[in-house]
């Protein structure tokens, strides 16, 4: 008789060191008139008690904010719900709040070697971008665009941009240029990156023509960088009078000052979109503290994401586990880009 092995079982000690063992005796130490025991009656008690749920999980992740958790919704009817609206918080300060030597970022690419990012050099990089953002005049809601694969340079734009204010999307590079100008032409962005080209099963792919005529049928696009991820055979020669310019000529090499821009809870973070299946892709809307608060949730109690972990999502900038994967460093885990 055919056995079924067992693939995977908690540890023992898994209801005390657990993210979800730990908060489960904290509900009860805090809210023992509630009745929760068990995962099943914590969960029925997190939807029954909602705002109880959220106000208390927005305080006891750690979450860095401003404000008063009261009251945690205002107008409690769609489509003018608002959650939270006496907090106030940055998404990329979360994100970024370890220090320290400890790897933050593994990029792993067909394009270049191997890079290894710091949770120091990841904060001085981004701290890099966003003087240039604001050099470029950048400020809260301009919306920043790309069109880059799964690198490093995309993290760190993505949190230089939430770090200002400013709101960010994304397509991957291997998006025909229709379906780029179909999602970017609808958020007028004010910055657009991209790459010159990229690897992938061994073959490169060239989108440096087609990043040009993107830039050029998008008129609120003040400047474009050209991240030149594959060495080219002949020297990227950039129009003077156009709005082009080279990503290592725009970075600033001086040290810059971290900051962060403290929002409305449910101030823009960044937009994604709908499929296109059924006409023009439609534009959707994420807030920085409910897109915080939820991921939070998901990688703590659901995944038992640590400090020290590695987190892998083999995904595209176009698709929206690209932005969930960005959320793995709140748990001071590191994320590898593949």
């Amino acid at each position: 008789m055919k056995v079924n092995r067992k693939l995977w079982q908690p540890a023992a000690d898994a209801c005390v060191t657990s993210h979800m063992g730990r908060y489960l005796a904290h509900v009860q130490e805090m809210f023992p008139e509630e009745g929760v025991v068990d995962f099943d009656t914590l969960f029925r008690w997190s939807v029954r008690e909602y705002q109880k749920f959220w106000a208390d999980w927005l305080q006891y992740s750690g979450i860095v904010f401003e404000g008063t958790v009261q009251p945690v919704l205002e107008r409690a009817k769609m489509p003018d719900a608002g959650f939270f609206p006496g907090v106030q918080l940055n998404f990329a300060e979360n994100l970024l709040h370890k220090r320290g030597t400890g790897l933050a970022i593994l990029g792993i690419s067909e394009s270049r070697a191997t890079e290894k990012l710091s949770w120091d050099k990841l904060r001085q990089r981004v701290a890099q971008v966003a003087q240039a953002l604001r050099d470029e005049g950048v400020g809260v809601g301009d919306r920043v665009a790309a069109v880059l694969p799964n690198i490093v340079e995309a993290v760190i734009a993505a949190l230089a941009t939430a770090s200002i204010g400013a709101v960010w999307s994304s397509c991957s590079p291997d998006f025909g240029q229709r379906a780029v100008l179909e999602r970017f032409s609808q958020i007028s962005p004010r910055i657009l990156l991209g790459v010159n080209a990229h690897v992938h099963n061994g073959k490169t792919i060239d989108c440096y023509d087609k990043f040009k005529r993107i830039v050029a049928e998008l008129p609120s696009v003040q400047r474009a960088m050209l991240l030149e991820l594959v060495p080219a055979d002949d020297e990227l020669k950039l129009n003077e009078n156009s709005n082009m310019q080279l990503w290592e000529d725009w970075i600033s090499r001086d040290s810059a000052e971290l900051v962060f821009n403290r929002l409305p809870f449910g101030h823009p973070l960044v937009i994604m979109y709908s499929s296109g299946t059924s006409g023009p892709p439609k534009c959707i809307v994420h807030g920085a503290g409910g897109t915080l608060l939820q991921q939070a949730k998901e990688l703590l109690l659901h995944c038992d994401l640590h400090a020290g972990d590695n987190l892998l999502y083999v995904t595209t900038t176009g698709w929206m586990m690209w932005n969930w994967m960005l959320s793995g460093l709140y748990a001071g885990a590191s994320i590898t880009l593949f």
